[in-house]
């Protein structure tokens, strides 16, 4: 099948949509949840960028690096998927990829959770998705700490009880002097009792590779070893799968409460380096002498209660992520400039064997890193349709990141490494713990109709 290309510029959430019913023209109602409760996006006043249901199928987006690009208020920054920071505004504080920096400034939430972790944006595969909402800042009142350059908000299809709908897509494509891809995605709403529905939602996406590993040679100044790459020189080596489930399960347990467990899981495994260097080594081509890989598993289990006690209505959100993220890339770079520094210095060498003799510094970076987090939020608000409306709530969260980092020189002697009968040469190892608390509460007045 020929591939094709979709081209657009931004589309704006007031988008006119033209009915064919006796050549009128009717605008279409855009409903946002943007302040946590229903309105149309005409009555909010707050800046919001929505991509609906019909423009995420008609873009064909499925993934971050899909939509990001349709959302005019959003910038980013990736060196692969998986590892994303998201900037709103220009302000690029926070979310920059240090471990041990601050947590990001845009927020990102799935429904009604937040899913926003100390160190790279989940890359969550975008299927059965009913909008993607994204609120310039600052949003601190009402989404929490890391909102204060925006937020962004993937929503899901809820289940409908009482309907059967089921449906698939199957997609392959083809990269420009790379290789061929598919996408196999499908759906299902199924009634289970008279009160209650089940949605279930699968994916399976393969991205060929487009750019090619060619042979490479580094000859080490200081003790003149020459490395090659002969054993790992392959086309199109950039390859990505990706692969997850999600399910929401609806109880009405009554006319005024409703309960909605969810689980959501995803695997996503990328090998190769997507960054190249068309100067000095050509395009879409790149030098690595050690295999390059990002394999990382999630999965989320969320909670929503909604229900009214008197004309009031209360909602309880509670979520729990785990996430763990195994790494391996090429740090040869690193060791060539070492090399570079202690030759000027008259050394032989910057590591050595066993034996005595000098080492091939040659180097790659082994990463283990575990995320979790748990979010509790208990809010209530007054009626929509009130002059005067107010909101407010309860907010907590603990996120631990558990991150091991090690510089590994293959062919250094382990009496010299830092971990016992290894081959390293530096660690970074970190258990980072953050927790938020937040009281929080919103009052708006119309002073007018």
């Amino acid at each position: 099948m020929a591939s094709t290309m979709l081209l657009s510029g931004a589309l704006s959430a007031q988008q006119a949509v033209y009915a064919a019913e006796e050549g009128e023209v009717v605008l279409e109602e855009i409903i946002v949840t943007s302040q946590k409760r229903e309105s149309s996006l005409q009555d909010v006043s707050l800046s919001v960028q929505v991509l609906g249901k019909q423009q995420l199928e008609d873009l064909n987006v499925n993934a971050f690096d899909d939509y990001i690009q349709f959302l005019p208020t959003v910038s980013f920054q990736t060196a692969r998927p998986g590892q994303s920071q998201v900037y709103m505004r220009g302000i690029s504080s926070g979310g920059d990829g240090v471990h041990s920096g601050s947590m990001p400034s845009v927020g990102v939430y799935l429904d009604e959770q937040p899913i926003t972790t100390i160190n790279q944006i989940l890359d969550i595969h975008a299927y059965d998705i009913a909008r993607i909402e994204t609120l310039s800042g600052p949003q601190g009142t009402l989404f929490g700490s890391s909102s204060q350059a925006g937020t962004m908000r993937i929503i899901t299809n809820k289940p409908v009880i009482g309907e059967f709908e089921a449906g698939y897509d199957v997609a392959v494509n083809t990269v420009k002097n790379g290789e061929a891809g598919f996408t196999l995605e499908g759906y299902a709403n199924i009634p289970m009792t008279d009160n209650s529905a089940i949605r279930l939602v699968a994916w399976h996406e393969d991205d060929g590779g487009y750019i090619d590993n060619v042979p490479a040679t580094i000859e080490y100044a200081a003790s003149g070893i020459v490395k090659d790459n002969a054993d790992i020189v392959e086309e199109n080596f950039n390859d990505t799968t990706t692969t997850g489930a999600r399910g929401l399960l609806r109880v009405d347990l009554n006319e005024n409460w409703t309960v909605t467990p969810g689980l959501i899981f995803q695997h996503q495994k990328s090998t190769g380096s997507f960054t190249h260097d068309p100067e000095d080594i050509g395009d879409l081509k790149a030098r690595d002498f050690f295999p390059t890989e990002y394999d990382e598993d999630w999965y989320q289990a969320t909670l929503t209660v909604e229900g009214k006690i008197g004309d009031l209505d209360v909602v309880y959100a509670g979520a729990y992520l785990n996430r763990n993220v195994d790494s391996i890339y090429d740090y040869s770079g690193y060791a060539e400039f070492l090399e570079n520094l202690y030759a000027g210095y008259d050394y032989d060498c910057v590591y050595y064997t066993a034996g005595g003799d000098c080492a091939d510094p040659s180097q790659y970076v082994l990463g283990d890193e575990k995320y979790t987090r748990q979010s509790h939020e208990l809010r209530i608000q007054s009626p929509q349709e009130n002059r005067l409306r107010w909101i407010a709530g309860l907010f907590y969260q603990r996120q631990v990141h558990d991150f091991d980092l090690q510089w590994v020189v293959p062919d250094m002697n382990p009496a010299n490494s830092v971990i016992p009968d290894g081959h390293t040469t530096w660690q970074t190892k970190q258990v980072r713990i953050d927790r938020d608390y937040a009281v929080f509460g919103e009052v708006s007045f119309d002073l007018t109709d």
